[in-house]
């Protein structure tokens, strides 16, 4: 850095505060230094990069710079509560791997009582730099933060605008996970059915590997999928579709439904066809009574702190050009007892 301040004529501190890209420097004097340190071979060494940026903390105190955001809304209309399910896991996950780092880690529930503005003016007047967006509520793809003074990661693929750096489960390999294990059960017509919504906050990643495994399969096994369009439930619908498509297994997220849970609306359907064995893409526990992905949410909530923190280190603030994703595989668990059995 000495070099590099003789070089570009300017103090050593500047060069240091334009490497960080801090906004005190100004932008065409940080693009001259960048552009140098480029220029001439300039690689900072990671561990003293991390020795300095804990000298920085402690020296500017405990509370300053450690705080991170959990910036939540409400997922489902149905839903009452984020603090249930995968939403929930993730919290954990992140609030877990925050406290090791050395963080603390503070929800911020985004609704009619806390707007997004008024949340961005909160987090600035508090020195938090650093934002964890978890998935967005039904129907809503922006937020608008002010993000140009932070730090950012969003879990899942609702949030679209702005791009930001995202943690997401592997959906594509979650649904060729299940159809291989679905064959290896020894069934054939293999149906899959799902939210309108749903398929398009995950970018149409499950349907996509649907169709993508079903040209390997002999025709007489390509099953059309159930979409579920926006609206009430049609359980004729769904239940022509059964008997159009005759699926051994069907897999699916529960689909929620005003008037009936999803295992009442399995019960209705065995009731009324033979029965088929029903695989959920997202197991929240092992101990689950169903077959089915175990995407590890805590895990992905961890992952979003790891990869906030790495920008905080960076001071990496404000939206990208495009979107980076970072994919976490899930991995397959056998349902106990009834599912077990019927899978022999």
């Amino acid at each position: 850095m000495r070099d590099l301040a003789r070089i570009a004529g300017v103090s050593q501190s500047t060069v240091s505060r334009a490497l960080r890209r801090e906004s005190c420097v100004t932008p065409a004097t940080q693009e001259r230094i960048l552009h140098l340190a480029e220029a001439n071979g300039y690689v900072q060494n990671p561990l003293v990069s991390a020795c300095m940026t804990l000298r920085r903390r402690l020296h500017t105190g405990k509370d300053a710079h450690t705080a991170l955001a959990y910036v939540v809304t409400h997922y489902h209309p149905l839903i009452k509560s984020w603090r249930q399910g995968s939403s929930v896991q993730c919290y954990e996950g992140a609030l877990r791997q925050a406290e090791r780092r050395g963080y603390q880690l503070e929800p911020f529930v985004i609704d009619a009582g806390l707007t997004a503005k008024r949340t961005s003016q909160i987090l600035r007047a508090r020195n938090i730099r650093g934002v964890i967006i978890a998935p967005l509520a039904w129907g809503t793809s922006r937020l608008e933060l002010d993000w140009k003074h932070f730090c950012a990661v969003t879990i899942g693929f609702s949030l679209k605008e702005p791009p930001l750096y995202r943690v997401a489960h592997d959906y594509y390999q979650g649904m060729l996970l299940a159809l291989e294990e679905c064959r290896k059960r020894g069934r054939r017509r293999i149906g899959f059915a799902v939210d309108e919504i749903e398929n398009e906050r995950i970018q149409g990643y499950w349907i996509s590997a649907y169709f993508f495994a079903q040209q390997s399969y002999p025709p007489s096994e390509r099953l059309a999928p159930f979409i579920r369009k926006k609206g009430p439930f049609d359980f004729r619908g769904f239940q022509r579709w059964v008997a159009t498509e005759r699926p051994d297994s069907i897999i699916s997220l529960p689909l929620i439904t005003p008037h009936a849970s999803w295992h009442e609306i399995i019960v209705r359907l065995d009731r009324l066809s033979a029965p088929v064995e029903w695989i959920n893409l997202d197991i929240n526990d092992f101990e689950e009574s169903r077959a089915g992905v175990y995407q590890d949410h805590k895990q992905i909530g961890e992952a979003s702190v790891d990869l906030l923190i790495s920008l905080l280190e960076r001071n990496q603030t404000g939206p990208l050009d495009k979107a980076h994703t970072l994919s976490i595989a899930g991995c397959w668990t056998d349902g106990p007892g009834e599912d077990r059995a019927r899978s022999a």
